[in-house]
């Protein structure tokens, strides 16, 4: 394949986000919510990576990731190889939203990676992305702390807990030191993710297992008491999650 020109190169960097092109590759830095996160992202770009046959330059520092990538065998940037190297997995925010009824199937349509889980209340409909929610109503979240990957399939435990700065610290860093509570040592764990309202210092708190077995033992475990626990200490006014079942 034939190297692209500079204007066609440039012309393509404007669909991505946050890329540039320094000396002769086209490089991003992406920040991630801790330290396995970053590991678990590289070994994703990896996978990509391997599957094209192209194999960017990597570098970790702690959280950040930076990413460079140029085509060799070309000698410059070409579209199938270049410009398909994107960060496959672990945006940076959250998006939040709820509903019932056809509005959940007209919300799940707008986008593919939107994924719902309902229970006896409203569903559940959330997000992952580094661009703006489309969600009309509800919360975006900052992600601090994450592990895995939500799948379609499996229980969802949801907590939303109105926390000031200082205690919402302490719940993260309680739940960080010991991730038996989350469920992490279940067979079925699929994924978790903490985050941080924009603007505002409430958190949130997703827990997903792909076995709904694993779901209901964990719905009675000591772990999952524990996490309303550390979660009421922290904002007073917390009500104990539900079981939903993603959809």
């Amino acid at each position: 394949m034939a190297r692209l020109n500079e204007y066609e190169v440039e012309e393509r960097l404007e669909r991505l986000q946050d890329w540039s092109i320094v000396d002769d590759e086209i490089v991003r830095t992406y920040t991630l919510p801790s330290f396995p996160a970053a590991l678990d992202f590289v070994q994703e770009v990896g996978s990509i990576a391997e599957n094209l046959n192209h194999h960017p330059r990597i570098v970790i520092d702690y959280k950040n990731v930076t990413l460079a990538a140029t085509t060799h065998d070309e000698n410059g940037f070409d579209e199938k190889k270049t410009f398909n190297l994107r960060r496959p997995v672990m945006p940076s925010k959250l998006s939040i939203t709820f509903g019932s009824g056809s509005f959940v199937e007209q919300i799940r349509s707008r986008d593919a990676h939107i994924r719902v889980a309902s229970g006896s209340g409203d569903a559940i409909l959330w997000i992952e992305t580094d661009s703006k929610s489309p969600f009309q109503s509800g919360n975006t979240y900052t992600l601090l702390e994450s592990r895995g990957n939500f799948s379609d399939e499996g229980s969802l435990f949801y907590w939303s807990i109105p926390a000031d700065q200082n205690s919402g610290d302490l719940f993260v860093h309680q739940v960080m030191s010991n991730p038996k509570v989350i469920g992490a040592e279940y067979g079925g764990f699929q994924a978790f993710r903490i985050g941080r309202v924009e603007k505002g210092t409430d958190l949130v708190l997703l827990i997903q297992f792909h076995e709904t077995s694993d779901g209901a033992r964990y719905a009675k475990s000591v772990e999952r008491l524990t996490v309303d626990q550390y979660a009421e200490e922290a904002g007073k006014s917390f009500a104990p999650s539900p079981v939903m079942k993603t959809v």
